[in-house]
């Protein structure tokens, strides 16, 4: 796996995560790790038959692989990883043609984002005691473009903060940011 840089998605592989159920797959394996199918059926809440097919088209878009087979008292169980520590998304400024599948793959993670707020807030609220951290960031300014280029790169540090000080134990948390120019 990569660890340096970041891998720039390709057409294929927006396609792919533009299937909501794929994307929940694909990000359900970068949280849990290297994971086989009934691990992501579990994590997921989907059917292993459905997370079966689903890693099928997430293998053909190379947004994953096999990395080991287990015995069990069945048969083999795949083991299933990433393929590199960070994506991104192409400059649809230097690739206007990838612009509509960009913006499908980016609607399909965020509607993943809104379940899981919910399924978290629902729990917070289920549950007072547990020490469920949540936090909502919302903001509508007006920068400078450099003081933009600073906050993106502040964005990113803290990205990157977090995946070097990931551990196999720690809590498990998402992050979503999308940050957009306000056109209205």
């Amino acid at each position: 796996m990569d660890l340096l840089s970041p891998q720039v998605l390709t057409s294929a592989q927006l396609a792919c995560l533009a299937s909501p159920a794929r994307s929940d797959v694909f990000t359900a394996l970068r949280s849990l790790g290297a994971s086989t199918v009934n691990e992501l059926a579990a994590a997921t809440g989907r059917p292993p038959a459905s997370i079966h097919f689903h890693v099928k088209g997430l293998l053909a878009a190379n947004l994953m692989r096999l990395v080991e087979r287990r015995r069990t008292l069945r048969r083999p169980e795949a083991v299933y990883e990433i393929t590199a520590a960070a994506y991104r998304l192409p400059d649809v400024r230097k690739h206007p043609e990838s612009a509509p599948l960009v913006r499908r793959a980016v609607t399909a993670g965020l509607r993943q984002t809104i379940r899981g707020y919910e399924l978290a807030a629902a729990e917070a609220a289920n549950r007072p005691e547990a020490d469920l951290n949540i936090q909502v960031i919302r903001a509508a300014v007006r920068l400078r473009p450099h003081d933009m280029d600073i906050f993106l790169s502040l964005l990113n540090q803290a990205a990157e903060m977090a995946r070097s000080a990931e551990v196999p134990d720690g809590v498990r948390m998402n992050w979503s940011s999308v940050v957009y120019p306000d056109l209205r």
